[in-house]
């Protein structure tokens, strides 16, 4: 029988090979389908605002948050597994000047950091 891994193992895998370069390279800055032109058609059809807060689960390098703080103003929170992820996302941030309207942090999809009712 064969030894299955662990959700740790798994997700910690996961994290790992978005981390890495090669990834970066294939599937460029915003590594969900639809780019930042879907990105952009969501904030829109959620009529975004400077006053909303969005939260943005598995934000990998922080491309989509950044865009949407830029883009609507919004505050957004950004969670993903990967502390590699997380940091060069905060230091995208800041070289975009939205540090202080988006925030990176390393956590779990399955259990955020966050209280319930934090976001609009």
């Amino acid at each position: 029988m064969q030894n299955c891994p662990t959700d740790a193992e798994l997700k910690f895998c996961c994290a790992a090979v978005y981390q890495s370069e090669w990834v970066r390279l294939l599937l460029g800055e915003s590594f969900h389908p639809g780019g930042l032109a879907l990105t952009r058609r969501i904030g829109e059809l959620l009529d975004l605002r400077p006053s909303d807060r969005v939260l943005d689960v598995a934000s990998g390098l922080g491309t989509s948050a950044i865009f949407l703080a830029q883009e609507f103003g919004c505050t957004v929170a950004g969670v993903d597994y990967g502390p590699d992820s997380v940091a060069q996302a905060n230091e995208a941030a800041r070289a975009a000047g939205v540090a202080n309207r988006v925030q990176f942090e390393q956590g779990d999809a399955e259990r955020l950091p966050f209280p319930d009712g934090s976001f609009d």
